[in-house]
């Protein structure tokens, strides 16, 4: 069973299930961009930009379907554990990028 939602028609939230099972994303549009909040189905923007799964999950499987996908899709990923994301977009704070 999948499990998606879509939020003001505009935010897809979606259950993912590989690196727990209750593990989810949050994905959107801006132009003809693809961004995608990825929670722990993504720890590093390397996993979607290299096609690399996590490898700590409760089913692998359903995380390689999921970093394949966004992969290929071309998604952007914005992962919690990826300081790095911080030098990839111009910064308003220390700690705060803007994307767009």
């Amino acid at each position: 069973m999948e499990e998606r939602e879509c939020f003001y028609d505009r935010f897809h939230f979606e259950v993912i299930g590989g690196h727990t099972l209750d593990s989810s994303v949050l994905y959107f549009q801006m132009g003809n961009d693809t961004y995608c909040i990825t929670g722990d189905e993504c720890y590093f923007c390397d996993n979607m930009d290299k096609d690399i799964p996590i490898g700590i999950s409760v089913c692998g499987e359903k995380n390689e379907r999921f970093i394949r996908k966004a992969h290929e899709r071309g998604w952007i990923p914005l992962p919690f554990h990826d300081a790095g994301i911080l030098k990839r977009y111009d910064r308003l704070t220390e700690n705060i990028v803007r994307m767009c």
